[in-house]
């Protein structure tokens, strides 16, 4: 969202926010229609492990920005951000195994989430085939990207 006014909000359901913490990303989703903070991740988490000591107080932190932000603009929600109740997604792809790709993770879930029962995006739990044809697709796109001020200079390099 690049100029924001009250009315900007409408129409939105859904809201991404890509998190980079201790060398891992995962994505914060707020969902207005459900009134929920969904965490889509594809760490496990771990046995024993509660979601608070994992992801700390960041999604509440995240809501009460929000919060702010929303108000600043005059907007008002009938239920406020910071009621919203937390859930972490369970996914069928998740794996602990991966610690290189949670980028990878990260776009394809922005991409692809609509927070309805039945999720089809194309992963599996053993996703190594997947995950490199990912990496060809968002790095072509990264490139090729309009607003990729340095396009030009990796064309050059590239052609050498």
């Amino acid at each position: 969202m690049e100029q924001h006014n009250i009315s900007s909000l409408k129409g939105y359901s859904l809201i991404f926010f890509p998190i980079y913490e201790q060398s891992h990303c995962y994505v914060m989703c707020i969902n207005i229609k459900n009134k929920t903070l969904d965490i889509l991740d594809n760490k496990i988490l771990e046995e024993g492990m509660s979601r608070e000591k994992k992801y700390y107080d960041y999604p509440e932190k995240l809501l009460g920005a929000f919060s702010m932000y929303i108000n600043s603009l005059g907007h008002k929600l009938k239920r406020p951000l910071t009621e919203y109740n937390v859930r972490i997604i369970e996914m069928p792809w998740r794996n602990n195994k991966n610690n290189t790709d949670c980028g990878i993770y990260t776009m394809k879930h922005m991409e692809t989430y609509h927070a309805k029962e039945r999720w089809g995006c194309s992963l599996e739990p053993d996703n190594d085939d997947i995950l490199k044809q990912l990496r060809l697709k968002y790095s072509a796109e990264i490139i090729s990207c309009k607003k990729n001020q340095k396009k030009a200079d990796v064309n050059v390099k590239a052609s050498r």
